[in-house]
């Protein structure tokens, strides 16, 4: 509950924002607001657009590694020799690789450039609802994609609520910015094992470049 709270309170807080500044005629030139309702990529405030920053950015995002999220405590696990803990094993989560989201991010900047007033309000960027499986499948897959790894199933009953069901409606941006998701839950876990497989011993920086061109050439 204190999590939906504060979405809520972030969405009000941001939509006034968006209309009393960013819509504004003196500011709404250059100024946008990006707000995809998915609390795994944060929200991002930009003025303009330039291409290292959205290096710096990817590079930041796969990087993260946070507590208590699938893909990183796999890749954790698996790298020191142990057991992929699972903590629900049913949970189903909107999975996406990063990229994906990002090309919607792309696409909305050059819309608000070219009419800021029509496109500058919230957009999800989500999968399509055949992506949305549960935590046990994608770790799963994510093992096999790897090539090693071993799960260990620790889901408690008695744990404190979570939602087993969380998922987006993107019909907003595939019907208004022409956007929808390219890659496949299995094309996109094993894209991202090839990442983790190969960027402590390759440049990450040539690698995100090379992932990148094959994802906008596919």
């Amino acid at each position: 509950k204190q999590g939906v709270l504060q979405c809520f309170i972030m969405q009000v807080i941001s939509a006034v924002y968006r209309h009393f500044f960013l819509l504004h005629p003196v500011t709404q030139i250059h100024l946008s607001i990006f707000l995809p309702k998915k609390k795994s990529v944060p929200t991002i405030f930009s003025i303009g657009w330039d291409t290292s920053v959205f290096f710096k950015l990817l590079i930041n995002l796969l990087l993260t590694a946070a507590k208590d999220r699938i893909i990183p405590d796999c890749i954790r696990a698996i790298e020191a020799g142990q057991a992929i803990t699972i903590r629900s094993r049913h949970a189903v989560r909107p999975w996406q690789h990063v990229l994906e989201p990002l090309g919607g991010y792309m696409m909305l900047a050059q819309k608000l450039w070219e009419n800021p007033t029509e496109y500058c309000e919230g957009w999800n960027f989500g999968p399509k609802m055949d992506a949305v499986v549960p935590v046990w499948d994608v770790a799963t897959m994510l093992t096999k994609a790897y090539g090693k790894g071993e799960l260990l199933d620790q889901t408690d009953p008695n744990a404190p609520h979570e939602a087993n069901l969380l998922m987006l409606d993107i019909t907003k941006a595939q019907t208004r910015l022409g956007w929808t998701p390219r890659l496949t839950t299995a094309e996109a876990i094993a894209l991202t094992a090839d990442w983790y497989k190969r960027y402590q011993s390759e440049d990450v920086y040539q690698l995100c470049v090379e992932e990148i061109k094959s994802f906008t050439t596919e």
